[in-house]
């Protein structure tokens, strides 16, 4: 796929755009709330914005080693330190490091169980059971602000590496009628479930934090999304590689470009609302 004319027309769009946004920001025209999730829209999609392998198996390979990149380097961040990122449906995670641990192990059991379960339904016709024992990415355990010592590290690491290796060892038993297969009540095939879990969201944030200041942090965003657009237009997307977003769906790097696009027209089109209103302190927001 040749990604490169589309992209380049794209481009000089994106350059204005941001460049119209930042000086509504700076004259006091787009309150701080609203900068913030114009600069979090940018860098969840410049973290998306990264080719990834469409064949399951080396597409979870990969995600694995990542993971465990950035897990390891857990212990260097303040554990107090509450990181934030809106995802592109407007939903705020909120990280520490030991939370980024504990998301990171949960999610990979909670969609190993998942599969598991799917191919139950396939092969027998049990409807599955919802899991529900784990904490979602919404809630802040008084254990997650703690501090972090290298034994615990180290321990919170096994588990998870563990747990991907798990996951892998079943994907690899899996056919792709298996992989490919469609739930009767329309929900995700196993594949978006697979390409959902290796995304790699919560241990990302931790070495990627923003700038809590909202024109700091539109200006970083808009620096790693513009920089990715760039990458890609300058380099073949590799074979056998494709963009997969946060839904497990596979994407066109014009989506993400064309959502930037109509949120900062639609902010720039409507009036910064009154100092205090709607307001919700960054450090509190949704944990």
């Amino acid at each position: 796929m040749d990604l490169q004319p589309a992209l380049t027309d794209w481009l000089p769009l994106i350059a204005t755009s941001t460049a119209q946004t930042r000086a509504a920001a700076s004259a006091g025209q787009l309150d701080d709330d609203t900068l913030t999730s114009l600069a979090d829209l940018k860098a969840v999609f410049a973290h998306d914005l990264r080719p990834r392998p469409e064949a399951p198996l080396a597409y979870l390979e990969q995600a694995r080693a990542e993971v465990m990149a950035d897990l390891r380097r857990a212990g260097a961040h303040d554990a107090t330190r509450v990181v934030h990122i809106r995802s592109d449906d407007g939903y705020d995670y909120a990280m520490t490091p030991r939370k980024a641990l504990r998301r990171e192990l949960d999610h990979v059991l909670d969609h190993l169980n998942q599969i598991e379960q799917w191919i139950e339904w396939q092969d027998r016709g049990t409807v599955p059971t919802p899991t529900d024992g784990w904490t979602p990415s919404g809630q802040m355990l008084d254990d997650d602000r703690l501090s972090l010592t290298e034994a615990e590290l180290g321990a919170w690491l096994w588990r998870v590496d563990l747990s991907w290796e798990l996951l892998i060892r079943r994907v690899r038993q899996l056919t792709s009628a298996q992989i490919d297969w469609q739930p009767p009540d329309g929900g995700w095939p196993p594949r978006r479930v697979i390409y959902h879990v290796g995304r790699g969201f919560y241990a990302a944030w931790l070495d990627r934090a923003l700038p809590d200041e909202p024109l700091a942090r539109y200006d970083e965003a808009s620096r790693r999304f513009e920089e990715q657009l760039h990458q890609i237009t300058s380099t073949p997307l590799p074979p056998g590689h494709q963009f997969i977003g946060r839904e497990g769906r596979l994407f066109s790097p014009a989506e993400p470009v064309l959502a930037v696009l109509a949120a900062e027209r639609h902010a720039l089109a409507s009036p910064s609302p009154a100092a205090g209103e709607d307001a919700r302190p960054l450090e509190t927001a949704a944990l």
